[in-house]
């Protein structure tokens, strides 16, 4: 794995418990192949890796509400978050949105679980039949 990691083979990986985890980009291109859509929960730098006419990414990016609203509801399902968690996950979100704003199709705010995951199988679905603006780079 170290080696597919160093030839740029890995869409991304980490460690835990002295293991290596990852998505290889092959795994990724045999689905893509077959006719499969896959779907990924991608860090910024594998939408990165990602964003080109091999793959052709849908990128949907899930967001919180706004802190007032992410903290009443928190409060509502009995979470144990701190306020300081919850801001840090607003501000990660927030950042990513700005660096991969350019990359973004379709943004989710997750208030409901429920909602939301109807919401992206919905433009999921939406996919199949209607047609998709992409880079001019990735049709030449």
């Amino acid at each position: 794995m170290y080696q597919k990691i160093r030839d740029g083979g890995m869409v991304e990986w980490g460690e835990l418990d002295n293991q290596l985890y990852g998505t290889s980009a092959d795994a990724v291109r045999n689905e893509v192949r077959s006719g499969r859509m896959c779907v990924l929960d991608a860090a910024p730098q594998s939408v990165n890796y990602l964003y080109n006419a091999e793959f052709m990414p849908f990128v949907v990016h899930i967001v919180p509400p706004p802190i007032e609203e992410f903290t009443q509801l928190e409060a509502v399902r009995r979470t144990h978050r701190t306020q300081a968690q919850l801001q840090s996950i607003c501000d990660d979100s927030a950042k990513i949105g700005l660096e991969c704003k350019s990359k973004i199709h379709l943004t989710l705010v997750n208030r409901n679980i429920d909602v939301t995951f109807k919401r992206l199988v919905d433009a999921l679905e939406t996919l199949r039949y209607e047609t998709q603006w992409v880079p001019h780079s990735w049709m030449c």
